[in-house]
Parts: C-alpha cells; structure tokens; sequence
C-alpha cells in the first residue's frame, strides 16, 4: 500500500478527486489530500508520500516549481500533474524521470484512474529495483569472504595467472578490495596445532594477523582445513617488515587465546605464476621442520634444508591434480561444459604419472562423483539405482588409468543428465504452484512481487522461468483465467456485473466492462445477452 496526495486549491475538485480515488483505488493507495502547496509540503514532512497529483495552477506557486521542490527533498516520490488545456504544452516541458503523466482536466475521471495505475505501476518498479539491489548487495557481501578465499586457494594451487587475471580482479571488484593481483606480493602461510578445540580458533587467528598488518600491508586471505594463507601487498613487498608485523600479531594471538600459530614467510617477493610453488615450498618446510615452532619463520628461496626431494609443481601430476579440483568444481556447480574441458586437460597429462600418482588421482576422482551424487540429487532419483560400486572403488579392474577415467567421465555424463532434468522438474513445479495459486486467488491482488513471495523467488526470475518453462507470461496466464471465470459468471443473470468485477479481481464495473471487452471484444451486457 502506497501514499498519494492530491493538490488543487478548488474545494470541490479536491473532495470529488480524494473521494473518487480513495473509493477506486483503495486497495493500491492510502489517500491525502492538500488544498495548497504550504499544506502539501506539511503533509510530507509528516508522512511518506509517493505519488503527488498537482494541479499546475496554484497560488502561492506552480504545480512545476513544488514538483521541484519534493524532489530536492523527497526525491523518490513520481508525479502526476492536472492541466488546463493552455497550459499543457508548457507542462510537457518539464517532464523528468519522476513524473508519470499529464491529465486534461477535461478528460474525466477514468483518464485520471490510468494515470494513477501507471504511476503505481513505476512504484512498485522502482521499490522493486530497490529491493533487488538491497538483497544483491547483501548476498555479495556475505559472499565476499567465500569469493576471497576462493581466489586466494586458486592462486595458490595455479589456477590464476596473468593470462586469466583479469576475471578475480572484476569479481572482487564491488567488495572494494585493494589488493592488486596484477602486481608482485608475499606470502604468509600458518598453521594451527593442537587439540580440535584450539582449531575452532583458526578464524580468530587469522582475523588478528590481518588486523596486525592494516596500515601496513593490504591483504587477502584464506582458511581451509589444513591451514591459513594470506597474500601480502605493499609498495616496498619488505619481507622482514611482514615478519615484524606478524610478530605483533603472534603476541596477540597469545594474549587472546593462549595459542601462538606457526607461521612461514616466503622471503621474496612473488608474482601470480611464482605462487603454487612458493606455497608448495612452504608446506614442504613445514613438514621438514616437523615440529611446533611458535614463531615467524622465514624460507629463502636459496635454503638449502635436508636431502628431501619434493614433486616440482609443474609435474604432471600437479598439473592432473589441478584439472581434478576444477572437475570437482563442475559437479558442484552441475557444469558439464566445465568437467569436458577439465576431463581434456586430465587426458593430456595422464601419461606422465606413476602407478601411485594413478592409485590417487583415480580415488580423487571417483570420491568427487560419489559426492557428487549423494549431495547434488534427490534421494528418491533413479539415474543411479544400478551403480556398480565396483567401478568407483576398484582400480585394479580396469586394464588401465585412461580406462578408468573414461569410465568416472561417462558416469559423470548421467550425473550432469539428472541434474538437468532436476533443473527443468523444478521449474515446472514452480509453474504448476503459481498457477495454482493464481485459480485460486483471481479476486486479489497478483503483482509479481505477491507472486515471487509466495514462492520465495526474485519477481523478475520468476517472470523469466515461467515465460520459459509455460510458454506464456504470467499475466497473460491472469489475464486468461479472470476472462474464463468472467465468462462462467456472467452466465448467472443474478450475479451483478459489479459483484462479478470484485470476484475477478477488477474491483470497479467500470474497469471490468473495459477489461472485458478488450479481452473478448464485446462488453459483459452483450456477451451475457448471448
């Protein structure tokens, strides 16, 4: 329900206006109304108005300059003006976004009604709008700190490069992120020991790292379960600097919680493409040192540690374990376009792996599926009734690797099959409850904001699916069903041609004889004479 306020310094126009429309258009507006533009601007002090009806003539002003002075102040209220027919040219001059309409006053009551129903029509758009950019806004920023740490893992695993550095820099552009991935930074990766109890803390833990180095360093960060990684920017990139930072922070973490993490440095300065493998570098010495340090540790790219031959990141393994993570992605997001690629990129690698490289890789993938499969399809879903466990979980039965996976792929293929059907089953059940709810609610309101909160869906994508899925728009779907219940009605003698506008949802004789014969192309009197 919005506010609309008439303004006209004629008493008799003013009450037959404010009685007409508070009588016709109930159910859409609450109705004020002003005999001056000093009483109007009282009345907006006082509540919220979102349409104005003016008249252009007024004493004290025009009905142009309050227009003006609203919007200054008021600037989400729409405007209707009423015109004389000298002054109507004039008028047209100063339209504007916010202004729906010029009404003649000579055109008469139902010409006013139109204009009304068009400015409640840019209404409910605008507030829409509004709220869908509320609830956009709200769903990025939650979505933010998972976006950030999505990145950070990509670019640690090297799956981000300058070729493709462009796509995180656009995706994280609207969280105002100052981090420049286009430029050289470092790398901090820690971990937290102990019991699960103090793990629970790994959040707090690397919040107060990043506090540490504010001011000093822009970040980015990510936690997963193994352990934390920030990425570090500065000007100078001055690694003991970071270190001395992190120290502060480790003291802090002490102080707070009784827990100092382990946290390794990597010494040099670094660039997209140096990133997996200054990470993997770090894992490595951490797993070297095999021991809880409770300290900064700096690893120079020249250290020279124990005799311990680590698998360079640029293997084919690596390169195959990478395609397996964004295969696993794929399914996740029940993109098979994705997985083919990912699959290609797999193939091409595949002959340079050991038997145990195999062993894994051939687990990875096989685990992913599964997964994939119990979390992502219904539990009634019968694309998977006849699974061979043995083809998921038993390595030793295909002659070999290539054999296999080309068997996970085809299982994958029926997985991406039922998803799809799932996809297009759940819009046609959308379909069938909105039109359910449409039969049986024809004498209310059915905005596709009352809609799309019946079903839980953003008005506009439930617009769009249900034009895809039944062929139609939803309102010609209204517009069809108010016509056959107007139909089956009228065919009653004794039912009023009023009552029979209230039943369909037209609330006025005068507005359901108009609708009528658009739809049917004679009036309700002359059908019902049939």
């Amino acid at each position: 329900m919005y506010n609309l306020l008439i303004v006209d310094d004629e008493p008799l126009i003013l009450e037959s206006l404010y009685q007409m429309i508070s009588k016709k258009r109930d159910r859409q507006f609450v109705v004020f109304k002003a005999g001056s533009a000093l009483e109007s601007l009282k009345i907006f002090r006082e509540h919220r108005i979102d349409l104005l009806m003016t008249d252009i003539c007024l004493p004290e002003t025009n009905g142009l300059k309050l227009r003006d002075t609203i919007q200054e102040n008021w600037p989400e209220c729409f405007t209707i003006f009423l015109t004389g027919q000298e002054e109507f040219e004039y008028a047209k001059e100063a339209v504007d976004a916010h202004t729906v309409s010029f009404v003649l006053k000579v055109e008469g009551d139902e010409a006013i009604l139109a204009a009304i129903d068009k400015g409640y029509k840019k209404i409910e758009a605008y507030y829409n709008e509004k709220s869908r950019v509320v609830r956009l806004n709200q769903q990025l920023n939650s979505a933010l700190p998972l976006l950030k740490s999505g990145c950070v893992r990509k670019i640690v695993h090297g799956e981000i490069t300058s070729k493709n550095v462009d796509a995180i820099t656009n995706a994280l552009a609207f969280g105002s992120t100052q981090f420049d991935f286009k430029e050289k930074f470092l790398i901090v990766v820690c971990w937290v020991n102990g019991s699960s109890d103090q793990r629970l803390f790994i959040e707090n833990i690397i919040d107060i790292l990043e506090e540490s180095l504010r001011g000093a360093f822009r970040t980015i960060s990510s936690v997963t379960d193994e352990n934390c990684i920030i990425l570090a920017q500065s000007e100078e990139n001055d690694a003991d600097r970071l270190r001395g930072f992190l120290e502060i922070g480790l003291n802090i973490c002490d102080k707070s919680y009784g827990i100092i993490p382990d946290v390794y440095v990597y010494g040099e300065k670094i660039g997209l493409e140096a990133a997996d493998k200054a990470y993997m570098l770090l894992n490595c010495r951490h797993l070297e040192i095999d021991g809880e340090t409770h300290a900064v540790t700096m690893y120079m790219p020249n250290n020279q540690f124990t005799g311990i031959l680590w698998r360079k990141t640029d293997s084919g393994y690596h390169v195959a374990e990478l395609a397996a993570n964004q295969m696993s992605e794929s399914l996740a997001a029940g993109n098979e376009e994705a997985y083919i690629k990912a699959y290609g990129e797999l193939k091409e690698n595949c002959g340079q792996l050991s038997v145990l490289e195999e062993h894994a890789l051939f687990c990875t993938l096989s685990s992913q599926l599964l997964n994939a499969i119990v979390n992502f399809l219904p539990q009634d879903n019968q694309s998977f009734d006849e699974i061979d466990a043995q083809k998921l979980s038993n390595f030793r039965i295909y002659a070999d690797f290539s054999k296999a996976i080309k068997e996970i792929y085809e299982m994958a293929h029926v997985y991406f099959q039922a998803r799809r059907s799932l996809h297009m089953d759940s819009r046609s059940r959308i379909v069938h409850v909105v039109n359910s709810y449409i039969k049986e609610n024809l004498s209310k309101d059915l905005s596709m904001v009352v809609l799309g909160d019946y079903v839980g869906l953003n008005p506009a994508y439930l617009s769009r699916i249900y034009k895809e899925t039944a062929g139609q728009s939803i309102n010609s779907y209204i517009s069809d069903q108010r016509t056959v219940l107007a139909k089956k009605l009228l065919k009653d003698p004794t039912i009023k041609i009023q009552k029979i506008a209230e039943m369909t949802g037209m609330r006025t004789a005068s507005y359901f004889t108009h609708y009528f014969k658009k739809y049917v192309g004679i009036s309700p009197q002359e059908y019902r004479n049939q």
